[in-house]
């Protein structure tokens, strides 16, 4: 069994490819820094090459021989599909922890001839849709209506480490338009208060971009929709909500520097982090959630692993464009997050 991860030296990157080495499956750290891949590979016993994912023939050789691919190289982007095309034309099944509407839609486009060649094409394998869709999806169960609305929401404690890709991806949220089904909302704005299992109780989050506006009227038939995401501080959101005033005019340079700004507080609060589902059925609400005491990005890659490791084990796994929850099962998906340790409910 092996399986090669692209950005396996990241935060992200590094705790799939651990966790896929400790089930027994041999990994290969791809990225652009060969010392970094190296490193991490030498740390659990296993390959590295230096490749970039943005480059055909650095992929193809990248991804020759190996069983499943997981891109954790972020951030995103729906014009970088080099990676894909390399892993349909070698035949080798494909992962990745993106959370980016347009990727995700982009994705799509993949699915036929993903599907034709018997091969998985699994995305948003994190919070955004992997765990809050299988949570939607299991409280959903043996409803005979719709529920009138969902919200999502992500609450990520302050001691967890947080990669530049994933700051970048925050700051270019701030401010920009969102299309719900609902109509527009605006990035980092409408500050509400959300239930979130203990030890964190009662927090104000605030609206984030996900692939869940799109797959939540899919898989459940809502025209109601609403992803709520925030930071353990309320200085980090009351920042992130005075920026989002000032409309979507922040960039590279805003994302460096509060990354960097940043790194002095990581000590202070928690590491875990919590992923809620709330249906609204009238006046009866479904709540579901998923979350830990501490390593809130372990959650958070779990759904990745676990389906790169069911690729590699040649489990009967749906093929073409899916979710982590599709891929391998809702309750399967939630089961396997207990079986780790992690805690869920669904009330």
């Amino acid at each position: 069994m092996n399986a090669i991860v692209f950005g396996g030296y990241g935060v992200f990157g590094s705790l799939v490819a651990r966790g896929l080495a400790d089930t027994g499956i041999k990994v290969t750290i791809a990225g652009r820094d060969e010392a970094k891949a190296r490193a991490m590979a030498a740390s659990i016993k296993g390959a590295s090459i230096a490749a970039d994912v943005h480059e055909r023939d650095s992929c193809a050789r990248a991804v020759a021989g190996q069983q499943v691919v997981v891109n954790c190289s972020g951030p995103f982007n729906a014009t970088h599909t080099k990676l894909l095309e390399g892993c349909l034309a070698a035949g080798v099944h494909y992962v990745d922890i993106a959370d980016d509407r347009q990727w995700c839609r982009r994705v799509y486009e993949s699915d036929a001839s993903f599907r034709q060649k018997g091969l998985t094409l699994a995305w948003g394998c994190s919070s955004f849709p992997g765990i809050s869709g299988a949570l939607a999806a299991a409280l959903n169960e043996h409803e005979p209506t719709p529920p009138d609305s969902v919200r999502c929401s992500l609450f990520i404690g302050n001691r967890n480490p947080k990669g530049y890709a994933a700051v970048r991806s925050a700051v270019g949220m701030i401010g920009r338009k969102i299309q719900a089904p609902q109509g527009i909302l605006r990035g980092w704005s409408d500050l509400e208060s959300v239930e979130l299992p203990l030890p964190f109780g009662r927090r104000k989050l605030l609206n984030a971009e996900a692939p869940d506006y799109d797959l939540m009227p899919k898989l459940l038939g809502v025209k109601q929709v609403v992803v709520k995401a925030g930071f353990e501080l309320p200085v980090s959101n009351l920042l992130f909500r005075l920026l989002a005033a000032c409309g979507p005019i922040w960039g590279a340079g805003m994302a460096r520097l509060l990354w960097l700004s940043g790194k002095p507080l990581g000590w202070i609060g928690r590491s875990g982090g919590a992923i809620t589902c709330e249906l609204t059925y009238g006046e009866r609400v479904k709540r579901g959630s998923a979350s830990g005491g501490d390593g809130a990005q372990k959650l958070a890659a779990w759904p990745a692993i676990l389906v790169a490791r069911a690729l590699c084990e040649g489990q009967d796994i749906k093929r073409g464009a899916v979710t982590a929850f599709e891929a391998i099962g809702t309750r399967k998906l939630l089961a396997e997050l207990q079986d780790a340790g992690f805690q869920v409910r669904l009330d």
